[in-house]
């Protein structure tokens, strides 16, 4: 396969494909028709590898010509295509994605189709309710919280406002109903204009702060006094803030969750 030097192409795997890289070797199985091939992982193929990866890329990779002409490259896109682990596709249809599996030894695949009902085939997307990020942490956060429910960290890495906005975009579907954006809100630089594209989307969105971060930056909440489509899911990290919090939010009229 040789292309031309003008189009750009992306590589998306079968939601039936795992995609496993261990030191310099990498192993492609596709678990519906049982076929798979080893392959080297070269520089080049460790950076295809690695992104596809990424949960929020959604199993897919953008491929240039100068790519699919580099015979690692080509080798790996044609064994994908080959044994039905994959399909490349030109850059223009964005609307195609797919969703990286999980390895589930103990049952089949009829577990999901007759006792869950979630379907197979990539349909999983289609059928998400929810979608909760982290934009960052918190100096009020509980790293041991976090794991149990819906709590700011205490971790400061930002999210980046591009890949949120693009995971939403991706799995935007008609059941999905709510966006929780948590962390402390105020912290983050690009959070207004996160919010303002995430408003196009006309989806609810619920802002998870701790009451310290509430109490602490009440100046900075009128923003949020308009419920059409924010509302605000406090989440209390000391005691002696409830009573706070809630005189502050009543005499605002602002909608708790």
């Amino acid at each position: 396969m040789n292309v031309g030097k003008m189009k750009k192409f992306r590589l998306i795997l079968s939601e039936d494909t795992f995609l496993w890289v261990k030191n310099n070797e990498g192993l492609a199985y596709q678990s519906k028709n049982y076929r798979s091939f080893v392959f080297s992982m070269t520089d080049k193929l460790h950076g295809i590898c690695s992104h596809l990866l990424v949960l929020e890329h959604l199993y897919t990779v953008e491929l240039t010509c100068e790519d699919l002409n580099n015979r690692d490259v080509r080798f790996f896109v044609d064994k994908m295509i080959e044994i039905d682990a994959g399909r490349l596709i030109t850059e223009t249809k964005k609307e195609d994605v797919s969703l990286m599996p999980v390895l589930k030894i103990h049952e089949q695949v009829d577990y999901f189709k007759e006792k869950h009902e979630r379907g197979i085939g990539g349909r999983i997307i289609k059928h998400i309710h929810e979608l909760t990020f982290y934009l960052t942490g918190s100096k009020y956060g509980n790293d041991l919280y976090y794991q149990q429910t819906i709590f700011p960290t205490k971790d400061k890495l930002m999210q980046k406002k591009d890949r949120v906005l693009r995971f939403i975009r991706n799995s935007k579907n008609l059941f999905l109903a709510n966006i929780n954006l948590v962390g402390d809100i105020f912290s983050y630089p690009d959070f207004e204009e996160l919010l303002n594209h995430i408003e196009t989307f006309e989806i609810k969105v619920t802002l998870c702060i701790t009451a310290s971060d509430v109490l602490a930056n009440k100046d900075k909440l009128s923003r949020y006094e308009r419920q059409d489509q924010f509302c605000l899911r406090i989440m209390m990290d000391k005691k002696e803030n409830i009573e706070q919090v809630a005189a502050y939010l009543e005499d605002k009229k602002i909608l708790l969750r």
